[in-house]
């Protein structure tokens, strides 16, 4: 999203802040229990072999390299365990940040609201430089975790394909009120579910919530693959599924667009209309994230995208980055995102948004897509704290109050 960078301005290095604390019992107003105090440099590699030791999860994201005090929790978070816990930022206990003026303060759900609020979900990098994080965490345990892959036969039409493809994604409000989330792939002539996930269940419970979509693709004699495993921890399952190497980089250009939950229950032949248009038309890899959350999963009111708790998917349109090509041709590519495809997920989404840590930084109408009704109130509260805008990043709250010069320099708007 380019919030990293700013051609002559000052960036704060806080990556080295790693120290990882174990709180066994966590007590306040709001919330008593175990929990984890992180520095703003922790990733989830860092993290999760900790709190596993002392048997406890956290909602993370789920390549290992994600930093869970920044623009994961900052921005919302989603992760495989969101269908059951909520949001990296629902789980937000206690913030530490050093405000635009150098005082370092506490934001909490009972001291400073508004700004453990706008922290908890109103993006990343905006309102103050934060150096800690505390959240809530998890009793750990067994989690289900499945696959499920099927192709168009040669001797087929690929419109079995996508009845199998409608199938599934009538199914997921029901697998999301269940707990489990699921990472979907799309191609013109295959789709691949994995990891498919749910916390706290087993093989047969697990099999339970596909039922309806394996009998579906039976009856219309779809020859699929579906496997399910029990893993004994989170951990467990997590190393297997997300810390391979090629986790570690993704240099592709997204776009992205939530898909609420009436969609997935009444429209659903127009929604995969639309996506096998995208994959039989342009070279975007699509990307199906199965995942619900409700604020009643928070500890406290935050400013989550009201979309978020509206969506049971979110969708992830992907082109390659060409390092060797010039770079008016990755201009193009940015240029088919938000004017080729997202457009058409926007007809059949009408007024769902976007994830602002899965979207584009060229989207014309991020304060709508990405923040939604919350944006008015972000803005008096980054007022408040930031007064001189001194904080920025492209589509961050405010940024509209600078300009990007041709030669990169920012310039007060």
């Amino acid at each position: 999203m380019g919030k990293n960078v700013g051609a002559g301005s000052l960036g704060l290095w806080t990556h080295k802040l790693k120290s990882v604390e174990v709180i066994s019992n966590y007590y306040s107003t709001y919330y008593s229990g175990p929990a984890v105090k992180m520095g703003a440099g922790v990733v989830g590699e860092d993290a999760l072999p900790v709190v596993s030791k002392a048997g406890l999860r956290i909602v993370s994201g789920s390549c290992p390299t994600v930093g869970l005090v920044g623009g994961f929790a900052q921005g919302g978070g989603h992760s495989s365990l969101t269908s059951t816990y909520g949001m990296g930022a629902d789980q937000a206990l206690e913030w530490e940040v050093v405000l635009a003026n150098g005082t370092l303060t506490t934001a909490t759900p009972s001291k400073n609201q508004d700004l453990y609020w706008a922290l908890s979900g109103g993006g990343p990098g905006t309102y103050g430089v934060v150096v800690s994080l505390t959240v809530r965490a998890f009793k750990d345990g067994a989690v289900a975790v499945g696959s499920l892959s099927f192709s168009a036969d040669a001797n087929e039409s690929n419109d079995t394909l996508w009845a199998g493809v409608e199938a599934w994604l009538s199914n997921i409000p029901a697998l999301v009120d269940g707990g489990a989330t699921a990472i979907g792939i799309l191609s013109p002539t295959s789709f691949s579910v994995s990891p498919l996930v749910l916390p706290d269940r087993d093989e047969a419970n697990m099999r339970d919530l596909i039922a309806p979509v394996t009998t579906k693709l039976d009856i219309l004699g779809l020859e699929y693959s579906f496997n399910v495993t029990t893993f004994p921890t989170f951990m467990d399952f997590y190393n297997i599924y997300f810390i391979p190497p090629e986790w570690q980089l993704i240099d592709r250009i997204s776009g992205g667009r939530f898909v609420p939950r009436p969609v997935l229950q009444n429209s659903t032949a127009e929604f995969v209309s639309v996506l096998r248009d995208l994959t039989e038309t342009t070279d975007a890899m699509i990307a199906l994230v199965g995942v619900g959350s409700s604020i009643q999963d928070a500890i406290a009111p935050n400013a989550v995208a009201p979309q978020w708790r509206e969506a049971n998917m979110n969708v992830l349109a992907q082109l390659q980055w060409q390092y060797n090509q010039p770079w008016d041709f990755n201009l193009a590519q940015i240029d088919e995102i938000n004017n080729v495809i997202i457009p058409k997920l926007e007809a059949v989404t009408p007024g769902a948004g976007s994830y602002l840590n899965e979207a584009n930084f060229a989207n014309p109408t991020w304060k709508e897509d990405f923040y939604g009704g919350n944006y008015d109130k972000l803005r008096k509260i980054k007022k408040a704290y930031d007064p001189d805008d001194l904080f920025y990043g492209p589509t961050i709250v405010g940024s509209d109050a600078w300009n990007v010069a041709s030669d990169g320099r920012l310039c007060r708007a």
